[in-house]
């Protein structure tokens, strides 16, 4: 009994003295450098590197500890992205250049601040093996000078609670290394990943991109007479793919009828230009124009309401105010130009969406159709911006579409400006032009341009408490959107896709010239056109899908996806 005692009291101290030799086994590491540059020039702009106190770090002895690094490095990269439209995509790198540790052995953990608030920085990550040379990370930059991303870099030697004196003379030699990746393409919110089956990837994958001017004729100054494809520019979602010129594969059917697509927003929506009222898109669609209503198709701009304001600068607005106010935008409600009442042509859109969408057979419609940005820019610098036929003297007002298309820019926009307007107190900005149906939805999006919709395109439903709305997705193609599909203003061009040989309104004002207020249209001959508010033309409603949307078209076709005799098929699930 007597040595079976001493045994256990022998065995324990050997534990101890085991656990000592553990404890105080010490380690050598070191973490050198050979990123030579400072900084790096890149096809977006240049990308300073700095690792605080150069890459090199000596450990010559320290311990297995879980929550103290034996390395430390801070990495601050310094973007300056002079791109109109490319970001500035970067990579981290743990090299290792030795390691005669035990498998497993090392760890390394990172975490990133995005000091400018712009792209995206490394994800953090928490004890990952870094035995061999790993890739962190990669993120980017987008536009602007002097953009600061940091990165902390910590390398462990986790404690076990075993026997690790066997990596006594092990040695860790790794460096830090910083490359910038070739510049990410530009495109939509989610172009590059949209899945097979959706209608985004699509137009993606039967479509021509071009990213650069080659072969481009120049939007607002050049027709478009031959089919330039995909062609890029920003919006105010970020980057937009619009088509241009003799297009012949953008044809979608969509709730029964045949659409052509116009461009994919920087949200990745899908905007859609209102071709025929036929799931046939070979259908003659001239048919039955002296029809307001003819099967929902097209609409007449014919109204005593809208007449009465079609000789105030009011009558310019897809909603208008106050004709006869001196203010032009105001706090309350009362300007010439804010959005009180709904003119003609959005009372037209409203009742052609419920007899479309807002059925009983067709609500799963709607959910397909997005809550996007119409603009109906009334931007202006010239001009009052108020008054009526009867005022003397009234100085003619010419609006922002004017400036951008005819005037002096020649250089159409899919930013839909704020307005800046005083009240004697304060400035204050107004997204009056900016028409959707839902306020908070367009803030989720993603928006970089200050695109925060006006929620103006809803209706209250009576009798309902608390009040409740039906919300109209609906709007029309601007002058600036024709114009990059291939038209300019007075020149005639029947070659371009939004030519309809029918006389249409866009939804961009002209001016107010003291007599009459006056609205771009596209006439006949595919030229853009303005004349008075209360002409006689048709309306073709434009809608935006989401990014969503599922697809399909015949791929055994001999006709190419997307063209007339094989459109998109925009399919609606039960899910």
């Amino acid at each position: 009994m007597k040595n079976k005692t001493i045994s256990i009291i022998l065995i324990f101290i050997l534990v101890i003295m085991l656990g000592i030799g553990i404890t105080y086994a010490y380690f050598s590491a070191r973490i050198t450098g050979n990123e030579n540059a400072s900084t790096l020039s890149l096809e977006a702009g240049e990308l300073e590197i700095d690792v605080d106190g150069g890459n090199i770090i000596t450990a010559s002895k320290f311990l297995p500890d879980s929550n103290i690094p034996f390395a430390t490095k801070t990495i601050t990269l310094t973007g300056k992205n002079t791109s109109i439209y490319l970001n500035m995509p970067y990579t981290i790198k743990l090299v290792v250049d030795n390691n005669t540790f035990t498998a497993g052995s090392i760890k390394y953990s990172i975490s990133g601040v995005n000091n400018a608030n712009s792209g995206k920085v490394i994800p953090d990550i928490e004890m990952k093996d870094g035995d061999s040379t790993e890739t962190i990370g990669s993120g980017y930059f987008e536009r602007g000078n002097y953009l600061i991303h940091t990165y902390t870099l910590k390398v462990y030697f986790p404690e076990t609670g075993t026997d690790q004196s066997e990596n006594m003379k092990a040695i860790y030699s790794a460096h830090i290394e910083v490359t910038g990746e070739e510049a990410e393409e530009p495109a939509p919110k989610g172009w590059w990943k949209a899945k097979s089956g959706t209608l985004l990837a699509a137009i993606r994958d039967n479509s021509t991109l071009h990213i650069d001017e080659t072969g481009m004729t120049k939007p607002g100054t050049d027709i478009a007479t031959t089919d330039e494809q995909l062609r890029i520019t920003t919006d105010d979602y970020g980057v937009s793919f619009y088509y241009r010129g003799a297009v012949e594969n953008n044809y979608v059917i969509f709730a029964n009828k045949c659409w052509k697509i116009v461009r994919v927003d920087g949200n990745g929506n899908i905007k859609l230009f209102l071709w025929n009222n036929d799931n046939d898109c070979t259908t003659n669609n001239t048919n039955s124009l002296n029809s307001p209503f003819n099967n929902g198709t097209y609409l007449r701009y014919i109204d005593n309401l809208e007449k009465s304001v079609s000789n105030a600068a009011a009558g310019i607005g897809f909603m208008y105010g106050k004709p006869d106010s001196t203010n032009v935008f105001t706090n309350n409600n009362v300007g010439t130009q804010d959005n009180i009442t709904d003119s003609t042509i959005l009372s037209a859109l409203k009742t052609w969406y419920d007899n479309t969408f807002n059925t009983d057979n067709s609500t799963s419609y709607t959910d397909l159709l997005a809550d996007t940005i119409w603009c109906g820019d009334k931007s202006f610098s010239d001009g009052p911006g108020y008054g009526q036929n009867t005022d003397d003297n009234l100085a003619n007002t010419y609006f922002g579409a004017y400036k951008r298309l005819i005037n002096t820019q020649k250089s159409p926009s899919l930013i839909c400006p704020n307005i800046s307007i005083t009240n004697g107190i304060s400035n204050k900005i107004k997204n009056i032009s900016k028409f959707t149906a839902n306020t908070a939805n367009d803030t989720s999006n993603g928006t970089i341009n200050n695109a925060i919709g006006n929620g103006m395109l809803k209706t209250a439903i009576t009798g309902t408490y608390p009040l409740k709305y039906k919300y109209y997705k609906i709007g029309l193609i601007t002058a600036d959107e024709f114009a990059f599909a291939g038209g300019v203003y007075n020149t005639a061009n029947s070659s371009h896709y939004l030519n309809a040989t029918s006389n249409y309104w866009t939804l961009s004002p002209f001016s107010f010239s003291g007599t009459y207020a006056l609205i771009f249209y596209v006439n006949s001959t595919g030229s853009l056109i303005y004349n008075h508010s209360h002409s006689n033309y048709n309306l073709r409603p434009a809608i935006s899908l989401n990014y969503n949307v599922l697809a399909t078209y015949n791929a055994l076709s001999e006709y190419n996806p997307g063209t007339v005799n094989n459109p998109y098929v925009v399919t609606i699930t039960n899910e």
